[in-house]
């Protein structure tokens, strides 16, 4: 079992939620814009879904990794 020397920072995973619902906003509303331009595929070649939602869960990860390595977990 863990002990941790900072266990309020454990409160910085709350975050992680609040993060994924405005990348989930974000997205929406970029996919909403670029549809009133009208055809985006031939405008805009190049521009991967898959690679924006992989950065952005690589971005929480490290958020969640940030936030357990501040508390200074201890093993007993």
């Amino acid at each position: 079992m863990f002990r941790y020397e900072y266990p309020d920072h454990l409160y910085l995973l709350a975050a992680v939620p609040l993060l994924a619902l405005l990348v989930g906003a974000y997205w929406m509303w970029r996919k909403n814009a670029l549809a009133q331009l009208g055809n985006t595929e031939r405008v805009i070649t190049g521009v991967s879904g898959k690679r924006f939602w992989l950065k952005n869960v690589l971005l929480a990860l490290v958020f969640m990794l940030l936030a357990v390595t501040w508390a200074n977990p201890n093993s007993k």
